[in-house]
This record gives C-alpha cells, sequence and structure tokens, in this order.
C-alpha cells in the first residue's frame, strides 16, 4: 500500500501530531509543555527535542502533551506514570499506537492511567500519505488519580 512503507518503518520514529487531534486536546487539558517534538513541529511554545532527551528532564509542575518516538514510547510512559505518581507533575496525556498487549500496558496504564481516549479512525501524522496502520491511543496520566484504573472514552479524527 502506498505510504504505509514510512509508517511501518522502524527508521523513522518521529511522527507530527495532526494539529486538528491536538488543539482538541489542548483545549480540555491546556497543556504547558511538549515532551517529545521538534524545533519544526512542536505544538507549544515549550518543548523538549531529541537532543534534550525528554526522559531525562525534570517534568515538574507540567502539564504534558507527549507523542513520542514509537520505538521508545514505552519509556515514555514509564516516566510519565512514574512523574504523576510521585506528584511531581499534574498531569501527562501520552498519543500512542493502541498496542494493548505490551508489557507497559499491564505495569502501568491498565492499573494506572485515568483516561484512554482510543482515536475512531486511522489518524494521519504529518505528511503521511495515508493514516497510520494501526489504532491510536491517548493515555491520560494524571496526579489524583493513580492506581485506580482507567475510564474508557473516544474521540473521532474527522472532528466529530
Amino acid at each position: 500500500m502506498k505510504g504505509q512503507k514510512q509508517v511501518f518503518s522502524s527508521t523513522y520514529q518521529n511522527w507530527e501530531t495532526p494539529k486538528p487531534l491536538f488543539n482538541r486536546l489542548h483545549e480540555r487539558f491546556n497543556f504547558t509543555i511538549d515532551l517529545a517534538a521538534s524545533p519544526d513541529n512542536h505544538l507549544l511554545p515549550r518543548f523538549y527535542t531529541e537532543e534534550d532527551n525528554s526522559l531525562i528532564q525534570s517534568w515538574v509542575d507540567e502539564r504534558g502533551f507527549t507523542n513520542p518516538p514509537y520505538n521508545i514510547a514505552p519509556e515514555f510512559i514509564e516516566k510519565s506514570y512514574m512523574e504523576v505518581a510521585y506528584g511531581c507533575m499534574e498531569l501527562n496525556l501520552l498519543l500512542v499506537p493502541a498496542r494493548t498487549s505490551n508489557k507497559e500496558w499491564e505495569e502501568f496504564v491498565f492499573p494506572h492511567a485515568e483516561e484512554l481516549i482510543f482515536i475512531n479512525g486511522r489518524v494521519k501524522f504529518g505528511n503521511s500519505p495515508t493514516g497510520a496502520p494501526f489504532p491510536s491511543v491517548c493515555i491520560l496520566f494524571r496526579e489524583d488519580n493513580c492506581g485506580k484504573g482507567p475510564k474508557v472514552s473516544w474521540i473521532s479524527v474527522r472532528g466529530e
């Protein structure tokens, strides 16, 4: 399928978040920092790049948005949980593939996320000619919810 090779490629991991999807999430959560961005695709005035290595930075007092490189998404999920669980940050929302059978889902997402927002439809990231070949989900970790388990909802990529 045309365009699918790039999406499946293990060499390209930094997919730009569609602005309409981000804007709907930002309206609800009022993010303060983009935790996995580049100088060309950041969605907020404050952001960390690959060179900054968000995984070793402090996220104290932040309301984070994260569309991490998918090859290191498990590390971002774990750090998000840890930062929120220890009261360092108010919330973090991650946009990731919905790979619910992966270990990090059992360890961090299912027992500790506040909300799972499944994306109805395939997200068309950046300049990709097609939507992603996998389902996507937003995982919300919030300070006052760790350990209670997630609420499940959905949002449409079509703006419905």
